[in-house]
């Protein structure tokens, strides 16, 4: 009897050790996996996947994690989104990944999305994310959400040369804090500096 459960130790031990070696073996592979999307700059500060060779962006489970086909953000697309809906904005943060210019979904995001967009705060990928509109009261509405604050208004830019509402916008000597945009309607005839 005390052989058996001497086995049945052993048994369980090498089980155990089994168990550690695949787990230690899937951590270190994934963990890696993860260090090298960071270092190739696929991964935005947001935690979103864009993939230039198909146009994809992944969203984080933030931010509703669903996939969405990306398209530049031109005159002609925003007049296509004439009908309503709220539509994701993605820009490049300076990592390698590419595009520089607005990206525009092809399809709507959710409102708990765009929400989740628009809550996000300095030094947590603002300005990667972003929402459109075509109508300025929904950019607005969006900008302002439930709190009672004045949208700071920006009429076109250089780079994106769209309008477009932040929720905040202050600059200070420290640094500037900037929310997300809400772009709206078609692109600005005059462009200022875009911020």
């Amino acid at each position: 009897m005390d052989a058996l459960i001497i086995f049945a130790i052993l048994i369980i031990l090498v089980l155990i050790a089994l168990v550690v070696a695949v787990l230690r073996y899937e951590f270190s592979n994934g963990n890696q996996t993860f260090k090298r999307m960071i270092r190739s700059g696929k991964m935005s500060s947001t935690g979103c996947y864009y993939n230039s060779e198909n146009g994809e962006l992944e969203l984080a489970a933030d931010f509703g994690g669903a996939t969405l086909n990306m398209v530049e953000l031109t005159a002609r697309e925003a007049i296509a989104r004439k009908n309503g809906g709220i539509y994701l904005v993605f820009i490049s943060d300076g990592q390698k990944q590419r595009p520089i210019r607005a990206m525009i979904s092809k399809a709507p995001i959710t409102m708990e999305a765009a929400r989740a967009i628009m809550d996000i705060r300095h030094g947590k990928g603002n300005g990667v994310l972003n929402v459109y509109t075509y109508r300025e009261q929904s950019a607005f509405a969006l900008a302002r959400g439930n709190i009672e604050i004045k949208p700071v208004l920006h009429r076109g830019g250089h780079t994106h040369k769209f309008n477009h509402y932040h929720r905040y916008y202050k600059e200070e000597e420290e640094g500037e804090e900037r929310s997300p945009r809400a772009f709206f309607g078609e692109q600005a005839e005059s462009a200022e500096d875009d911020k």
